[in-house]
């Protein structure tokens, strides 16, 4: 085909090759040959074919062989100016003649080929034509398809959104998991640092215990040492007892001897205490009441009663050995009388949350909420063997109360230690007061048994022991509020240890006290001092 084009624009042809396709069914080929020399301006003549097949009509434009307008005298040259150039134009003319006509065949091959394309795209143009239905099923299903590929776009379009507010919430869980793992790591450097610090106190525990171990061992060495002194002891004490059982022997003989002459003494002794005793109740018989007037002081509120004073009030007492006297509420008609108060609670006027000092040499009014002090308890119960009773009252009027047969305080060397012995009484199976030998603790003297100081833990002063089941010394709370207080006025056998009491009252009467005849003497009783003190 290019040679065929060459060989036409040797010739001075233009072709232009135009398809174009109107409708489905009808295609036309145009093919327009501009023909004219490059030397003329002449287009020359054309010449026009139609041809049909099928609905296709096709039109063809070919050149004309002739239409050379070439003036004979630019081929020929001019004989008027050289008329001896016949022989060279002939020359020249065939020579022309021949390349028009090498051209030509030229032409005519390259139209054969154009003819013979033609004819194939024609062939190509029938079988399209029968190609067209399965060529719109396929324009069809490209739709179908091309609509289904817009959806699953839209689909995925959704999909990608969605991944994304999943991706975002992933980070987000992401970060706050980091944050939490930072936090436990952090929490994990404490908790090691807190456990080696852990292991150094076990570690520094193991010495002292290997220690300890050491001195306990040495201790049973040193008791070993002892035991075997002891025993050693042991022997010669026993030597000694029977020698000195024997000199006892010899001195109940004497005793013997004496007892018969001492009989006349003891009934002239019995007839001068008789004698002596008529003397103190006719010399009693004006002195002051219940209302603390002046007047000679009694041991205890035991003796003012069997000196005839009945009515319970404010009385001055001084206990035997004591130069100084002091004022005690006595209570003469609760069990026959002849009770010396030494504590009271029942407003909450005073408050018990006090120092040793206070508590040892007493604080309040005797007629009121008041502690009689821990030095003049003790001189009391050092005169004779006394009785301990405690008298309860709750919030709803109820009433309790136990009784302790011994009761004695220690001195204050010993830190007012308490010894009870012999519980009865209706507050509780069982006594809620410390256990015999428990120190006295306050605020400010912590002699109790707990690491946790009891008397700043349950306020005021009392025989804590391990903090214990009671303490009538503690705060003060009214009705409404008395429940749920750990540091109340407590008894826990009767109320529980939640449960703050309204009315308290300690009193202690000589053991050997009997409701005996008024003004005369008092009934028959040993007056001996606890043991071991």
């Amino acid at each position: 085909m290019w040679r065929g084009y060459e060989g036409m624009r040797r010739l001075g042809w233009t072709c232009l090759l135009v398809i174009t396709l109107f409708t489905p069914r009808q295609v036309y080929l145009q093919a327009s040959l501009h023909s004219g020399p490059r030397w003329s301006r002449n287009n020359g003549l054309h010449r026009q074919h139609r041809l049909q097949h099928g609905s296709c009509v096709y039109t063809l434009l070919l050149p004309e062989s002739g239409g050379c307008s070439q003036p004979a005298e630019e081929i020929f040259g001019s004989q008027s100016n050289n008329r001896n150039a016949l022989p060279n134009g002939l020359g020249a003319i065939w020579e022309w003649a021949q390349q028009q006509l090498d051209q030509l065949e030229e032409v005519v091959e390259n139209n054969t080929q154009w003819l013979r394309k033609l004819e194939g795209s024609i062939l190509r143009s029938s079988l399209w034509e029968r190609k067209r239905p399965a060529l719109q099923n396929h324009i069809n299903h490209s739709d179908v398809v091309l609509r289904l590929g817009v959806a699953l776009f839209g689909h995925a379009a959704e999909h990608a959104g969605k991944l994304a507010d999943v991706r975002a919430q992933f980070l987000n869980k992401t970060v706050s998991l980091e944050k939490d793992l930072r936090e436990q790591a952090e929490s994990r450097k404490k908790l090691e640092k807190q456990l080696q610090q852990q292991i150094n106190y076990m570690d520094h525990l193991k010495e002292r215990h290997g220690v300890l171990q050491r001195s306990l061992h040495d201790l049973e060495w040193q008791q070993h040492r002892w035991v075997s002194t002891a025993r050693w002891d042991k022997r010669g004490l026993r030597r000694v007892l029977v020698q000195q059982g024997r000199v006892i022997d010899g001195l109940q003989g004497h005793l013997a001897m004496t007892a018969a002459n001492g009989s006349a003494l003891r009934r002239r002794q019995v007839q001068l205490q008789r004698a002596v005793q008529g003397l103190l109740a006719a010399s009693h018989a004006g002195l002051p009441g219940a209302h603390g007037e002046e007047g000679l002081p009694f041991q205890d509120c035991a003796g003012a009663y069997k000196a005839g004073n009945t009515k319970s009030g404010v009385y001055t007492i001084q206990a035997s050995g004591i130069s100084k006297p002091i004022k005690v509420y006595c209570d003469m008609e609760v069990q026959g009388g002849g009770w010396t108060i030494i504590q009271h609670r029942g407003d909450g006027s005073v408050d018990f949350h006090r120092k040793w000092v206070e508590y040892k040499q007493g604080f309040g009014d005797p007629s009121g909420d008041h502690w009689l002090g821990n030095q003049h308890v003790f001189e009391l119960t050092h005169q004779q063997a006394y009785v301990l009773r405690i008298e309860l009252q709750d919030w709803d009027n109820g009433t309790a109360y136990v009784q302790y047969n011994t009761f004695y305080v220690a001195s204050e060397k010993l830190q007012y230690r308490i010894y009870v012995k012999g519980f009865s009484g209706t507050a509780g199976k069982y006594s809620s007061l410390s256990q015999s030998g428990a120190s006295f603790s306050t605020k400010d003297a912590d002699n109790d048994n707990c690491v946790c100081r009891c008397a700043h833990m349950a306020t005021g002063g009392w025989w804590f022991d391990a903090c214990g089941p009671s303490n009538l010394n503690g705060m003060y709370y009214t009705g409404g509020q008395h429940v749920g207080k750990f540091n109340g006025i407590k008894w826990h056998y009767w109320k529980g240890s939640s449960y703050s009491l309204r009315l308290t009252t300690m009193k202690i009467r000589p053991l050997s006290f009997t409701r005996g005849r008024r003004g005369g003497h008092e009934a028959n009783g040993t007056d001996a001092l606890p043991a071991g003190m």
